[in-house]
């Protein structure tokens, strides 16, 4: 006995018909919760074409003396070196030796030390380049030194490119996300689309600085302080406190690491206490102290460490507002072995900020974020949001780029001069997303109010402004391409040869001794301001009395000084390594008793290259010199 189980037999139709699980594939795609992934992946395509291209046509190693400084103390500290520098400051130098001898300790062993501490730099960036260099091998030495025509890029320069690259993908996340959670989606689209489409950010990218690890810190604030406003104002069951204080820690912490990423970038601590101040609710007295604490905590043990060391909470840094005064012109302060800081008045640090403010309001801040969608931000300063939450975070944001352009405009030093828009100091680029995703609000809202015939002449129209903003990102990726060397002054190869003549040991001295430390890793000690022996602050103090220089390495960056001004100024001692190189360049005359005597001669001081030792240390080496 057998028991049988009948089996329907299919139809012809049911036959033809594909299965079920390609059927709802199919679904998904078309109606379903997958029908945006076409979509997403067409992004990521674009994206990552977009992100190739500039790679192979724009990248040029690094042209910044503060992205080399960082990129050399994260060195240090990869190599189990700790927080110390081979870029040397006079300045420096001046406020360990202060230090020591209020201890009552021998200050001659400042520069004698086998390590030198930075007194310059946040931690955070170099921490992270530090862990990064961990993670991937990088290769410091250019493999063939000698063989000039096959370089082209320096390994750790684009590996460091590729960490801030990630940072900017972040960062464009981090725009949508909180595009969606203030706006909808289609703003939250395009505001994302304008930000990674901005010729500005990718030039930052690019540049080694800090930068995208300061805009990936302040959206996170921002995202912290729309959940504090969307908690306390809710309409229907406000956040209890218990629920708001994680966010006002927080807030204190994103705030503290923006400080500890550049000391600048602090000040934004205003701001925020003035956010919770003014609409955090009836916790508010609790919810803003409780920030600042948290502050406090992130930020006083690093400035506690440079007090010990130097006497200041912020280093060499701190000087920065006297920069740039009439006393302190150009690099003036950082190379000074003994600057008297009282000669610095009120008066001149108000001129100075006014003038840099006032140029920041003409200039800068038009085009913080591409020029376009800035006027759309600004005008819609005018425009008030139905939602009393957009409001206040908007306000936020005002209050935000008013303080940083005032810090901004009483920090600039000589590395604005060194590099207009691309630099450390320029603080208002930080709110460029923020700034973007609110002017795409209000082209939005205009945009609702125009009624198109057809519907698709909608999305023709958001994508027309989309490539309106982003022409400036499309233009700089046709040709030509860009030569990837910041040549002159900057050329990893040539710097490297003249660096291996040196011993480990050996103190080099440079007009770009940030450069020196980190393609050459030698310690290097900026130029000071006078040579002549019958001055107290000069070379041969170093020399005679703190630690002996072996070389003296003088780029294009003295070579190409203007003539006139410059040149013929003999009681500026600014200008004295000027004339010492112009001397030896077209006299062949190097001073009596100066105790470097072997010039590197041939093509190389025609290129701008004055390499002075203290023995023919090349003797063994055949270089081509370089062209210009």
């Amino acid at each position: 006995m057998s028991i049988g189980v009948e089996v329907p037999s299919k139809s012809p139709q049911d036959m033809n018909q594909p299965p079920k699980g390609i059927q709802d594939l199919v679904y998904s795609l078309e109606e379903g919760s997958a029908r945006h992934l076409p979509r997403y992946f067409f992004v990521l395509l674009l994206s990552i074409f977009i992100g190739t291209v500039y790679h192979l046509t724009e990248f040029k190693n690094f042209g910044t003396a503060e992205a080399m400084d960082t990129a050399q103390l994260a060195r240090n500290l990869a190599q189990g070196r700790g927080y110390t520098t081979r870029f040397i400051r006079p300045l420096s130098l001046h406020l360990l030796q202060q230090q020591k001898a209020a201890a009552k300790l021998d200050e001659t062993q400042v520069l004698k030390q086998a390590t030198h501490p930075d007194l310059a730099n946040a931690p955070l960036y170099p921490l992270l380049l530090a862990g990064w260099m961990k993670v991937l091998p990088f290769n410091f030495k250019i493999p063939d030194a000698r063989q000039e025509s096959n370089f082209t890029r320096y390994q750790p320069d684009v590996l460091i490119s590729y960490l801030n690259l990630t940072l900017f993908l972040v960062a464009v996340g981090q725009v949508y996300f909180l595009g969606r959670k203030l706006f909808d989606p289609s703003v939250a689209a395009v505001a994302a689309a304008v930000v990674f489409g901005t010729e500005l950010l990718w030039r930052f990218t690019y540049s080694g600085l800090s930068t995208n690890l300061l805009i990936v810190l302040l959206l996170g604030l921002a995202q912290v302080m729309v959940a504090i406003e969307q908690g306390v104002h809710r309409t229907e069951n406000p956040a209890k406190f218990s629920r708001l204080l994680p966010f006002a820690i927080g807030a204190g912490i994103f705030t503290g690491l923006l400080c500890l990423t550049r000391y600048s970038v602090g000040i934004l601590l205003l701001p925020v206490l003035g956010f919770l101040l003014l609409w955090g609710g009836p916790r508010r007295w609790i919810l803003a102290p409780v920030t600042a604490i948290t502050f406090a905590l992130i930020v006083m043990p690093w400035l506690a460490r440079n007090h010990q060391l130097c006497g200041h909470w912020f280093g060499t840094a701190g000087y920065a507002m006297h920069q740039g005064t009439p006393w302190f012109s150009d690099t003036r302060l950082e190379r000074s072995q003994n600057p008297d800081m009282t000669k610095v008045e009120i008066g001149d640090l108000r001129r100075k900020m006014t003038l840099n403010a006032t140029q920041l309001v003409n200039e800068e801040l038009p085009r913080l974020a591409g020029g376009y969608v800035t006027a759309l931000f600004l005008v819609g300063l005018l425009i008030p949001f139905h939602s009393s939450a957009l409001q206040r975070v908007r306000w936020l944001i005002v209050a935000s780029i008013v303080v940083l352009l005032f810090a901004q405009a009483l920090g600039r030093t000589h590395l604005t001069e060194d590099s207009q828009t691309v630099n450390s100091e320029n603080l208002l680029v930080l709110v460029a997303p923020l700034v973007i995703l609110f002017g795409v609000s209000l082209f939005f809202l205009l945009l609702d109010r125009v009624e198109f015939l057809v519907p698709q002449l909608r999305q023709i129209t958001i994508s027309g402004f989309i490539l309106g903003v982003c022409l400036p990102l499309f233009f700089t990726l046709l040709p030509p391409r860009t030569h990837p060397l910041s040549w002159p002054p900057y050329h990893p190869l040539l710097i490297q040869q003249f660096s291996g003549w040196m011993a480990q040991e050996d103190l080099m001295m440079s007009d770009m001794p940030w450069a020196v430390a980190w393609y050459g890793q030698r310690e290097c000690l900026w130029l000071t301001l006078r040579v002549k022996h019958d001055y107290v602050e000069d070379f041969y103090n170093v020399h005679d009395h703190l630690r002996p220089v072996r070389a003296i390495y003088l780029t294009p960056i003295t070579a190409d000084e203007r003539w006139r001004p410059t040149f013929l100024n003999v009681d500026d001692p600014n200008t004295a390594w000027n004339r010492f190189y112009m001397d030896s360049l077209l006299r062949n005359n190097i001073p009596t008793g100066f105790p470097l005597r072997h010039a590197l001669g041939g093509g190389y001081m025609s290129s701008g290259q004055f390499f002075l030792t203290d023995m023919p240390r090349w003797k063994d080496w055949t270089l081509r010199p370089l062209r210009r």
